[in-house]
């Protein structure tokens, strides 16, 4: 068996389970408040926060693999906890603009674009060692 089987720490799919879950709070809350009917967000904010939001998703999943890269085992934790608060951070603005009057589609979208991205980064050993910096002479 390959020495890989173990990158992992045990707490990490913990972890992640717990921070997807929390974005499930999200969309309950969001789904369960009211928002008075005549509070309508600015386009302006709605479009900012989308904007936010993507390029947030973007870096997660585009930069953050290229640009961070760990030692070693005991640290490969690091940069999973980076990608998922991030991706948790597009719920959150999902459900700031629930809060500001947002339409549906705008508040459900981004905290299930989180859910499907959280999905999409569950921990893997092959994705731990994606972030190990590998030794080259």
């Amino acid at each position: 068996m390959s020495e890989s089987s173990n990158t992992l720490p045990p707490v990490t799919k913990i972890l992640w389970g717990a921070l997807t879950m929390s974005q499930l709070v999200y969309l309950i809350v969001a789904t369960i408040i009211e928002v008075d009917a005549e509070t309508k967000a600015d386009d302006t904010l709605v479009m900012a926060l989308l904007i936010i939001g993507i390029s947030t998703l973007a870096v997660s999943i585009f930069v953050i693999p290229k640009v961070i890269k760990v030692p070693s085992k005991s640290a490969v934790l690091t940069p999973f906890i980076i990608q998922w608060a991030l991706i948790e951070s597009v719920c959150i603005y999902g459900l700031a603009g629930r809060f500001l009057g947002a339409p549906e589609a705008f508040y459900y979208g981004m905290i299930c674009m989180g859910i499907a991205f959280m999905l999409f980064l569950f921990p893997t050993d092959r994705r731990a060692e994606d972030f190990i910096k590998k030794e080259t002479d």
